[in-house]
């Protein structure tokens, strides 16, 4: 994988400099940003791959900036929360987040979790291919989906799970198997990450509800084994 360049968004001095130094030891070019402010400043005149945003910044909350950050870049972010703080996770998932880590983390564990994001970002780009199911419209080269005509904006994490949904018509995927697939990882969290990510792209592809097959394809949860894009009646 060749160089790439992240965004730390971090207001605590010694979580910075440790994470700086990490990344850089790890071949990566690194920006740094204390604030929300330098952040928006910073992504006014660069195009980082990725982004690591803590939650609480003295200017305001991570997770409100997600929205600031996906009008100008459709790059991955992962935020950084405390240990207990579920709501946070929750509210990031559904703001856009690709996936989050818990403080105190492991250095060796936060640098997975980025490999395997920006991974499966030049896999997906890679391998561009223009996909047609129903109304739904996928450009893998320009990370653009359509639905009956209309764009309709998804988060990378969403586009790379209805990607593999679409490679895998009619056939049910556990929660297990989209994380992996998705993440480029195991983990223990699976169950809530994709529930929600499922959820929102339901929501923003404005897919009918599950079970009810009113137009075709549909989003289908299939309770206690996974989910489905489904082409036709089960």
């Amino acid at each position: 994988m060749k160089s790439k360049t992240i965004l730390l968004v971090e207001d605590e001095t010694d979580v910075m400099l440790a994470n700086q130094e990490y990344m850089l030891m790890k071949g990566m070019n690194v920006l740094c940003a204390d604030t929300i402010a330098e952040a928006k400043q910073i992504l006014d005149d660069n195009n980082p791959d990725i982004i690591l945003l803590d939650v609480m910044l003295p200017d305001g909350n991570g997770i409100d900036f997600i929205d600031n950050i996906k009008e100008k870049t459709a790059v991955p972010v992962l935020f950084l929360t405390c240990l207990s703080d579920s709501d946070n996770v929750i509210r990031g998932l559904i703001k856009g987040g690709s996936d989050y880590i818990r403080k105190p983390y492991d250095m060796d564990e936060l640098y997975a979790r980025i490999v395997a994001n920006l991974r499966k970002e030049d896999e997906v780009r890679e391998r561009a291919v223009k996909i047609d199911i129903g109304d739904i419209h996928m450009d893998t080269q320009t990370r653009r989906v359509l639905v009956g005509g209309q764009e309709k904006y998804i988060t990378p994490i969403q586009f790379n799970i209805l990607l593999y949904l679409a490679k895998n018509l009619d056939r049910v995927i556990s929660g297990k198997e989209i994380y992996k697939e998705v993440w480029g990882i195991e983990d223990a969290k699976i169950s809530s990450n994709v529930r929600i990510q499922i959820y929102e792209l339901r929501k923003n592809l404005g897919m009918p509800k599950d079970n009810d097959p009113e137009r075709y394809p549909y989003l289908d949860t299939i309770f206690g084994k996974g989910y489905m894009l489904a082409t036709k009646e089960r």
